[in-house]
C-alpha cells in the first residue's frame, strides 16, 4: 500500500509538471500567433513597423534555437507557429522593399525616400539589399542635383549682381 500511495504521488507531479509544460508551450504559441496576425495587418497597404518589431521580439524570447530539452525552453523552430512567424517577417521584409520603391519611383521629395529606407531598416532588411541600396543611390544624385542646382543660383545670382553693379558704375561715369 505504501508503495502503490507513492507510485500513485509520482504519477501526479509527472502530470502536473506536464501539465505546466504544455501550457507553457499553448502560451507561447498563442502569444507568437497573436503577434504573427498583428504583423499581417496592414494600414493602407503599409507595414506596421510596431507590429513588426513585436513579432521579433515575441520570436527572440519564445523560440528555442534549437531542439527543446527542458519545460524551460521555447517552441521548436520547425513548430508550424514559428514558420508561419518567420513567413510574416519575410512577408514584411517584402512589402518594406516594395515601399521604398515605390517611394523612390514616385517621389520627388527625398524625405519620403528616407523615411521607407529607416521602415527597411527597423524591419531588418539587411543595408546591402538592391532596394536600400538603389535608395541610397537616387539620395545621393538627388542631394548632388539639388547641390549642383543651388551653385547655378548663386553664381546666376552673383553675376546679376555683377552685371548690376557693372551698370550702376557706367551710369555714374556718365553722369560724371
Amino acid at each position: 500500500v505504501i508503495e502503490r500511495g507513492g507510485r500513485c504521488e509520482a504519477t501526479t507531479h509527472i502530470s502536473i509538471r506536464c501539465r505546466e509544460v504544455l501550457q507553457a508551450k499553448r502560451d507561447r504559441v498563442e502569444r507568437l500567433d497573436e503577434c504573427s496576425i498583428e504583423a499581417d495587418k496592414r494600414e493602407n497597404g503599409l507595414v506596421s513597423l510596431e507590429a513588426i518589431l513585436a513579432l521579433k521580439k515575441t520570436m527572440k524570447e519564445v523560440i528555442h534555437p534549437s531542439v527543446p530539452q527542458y519545460a524551460k525552453d521555447g517552441i521548436h523552430p520547425g513548430h508550424w507557429a514559428c514558420k508561419k512567424a518567420e513567413a510574416s517577417v519575410e512577408k514584411a521584409y517584402e512589402d518594406a522593399t516594395n515601399q521604398l520603391r515605390d517611394a523612390c519611383k514616385a517621389s520627388s521629395d527625398g524625405e519620403e525616400i528616407r523615411e521607407a529606407k529607416q521602415i527597411c531598416l527597423a524591419v531588418g532588411v539587411p543595408a546591402w539589399h538592391p532596394a536600400i541600396m538603389g535608395a541610397d543611390n537616387l539620395l545621393k544624385k538627388r542631394e548632388d542635383d539639388f547641390r549642383r542646382e543651388k551653385q547655378a543660383q548663386e553664381a546666376e545670382a552673383k553675376l546679376a549682381e555683377r552685371q548690376a553693379a557693372a551698370k550702376a558704375r557706367a551710369a555714374a561715369r556718365a553722369k560724371g
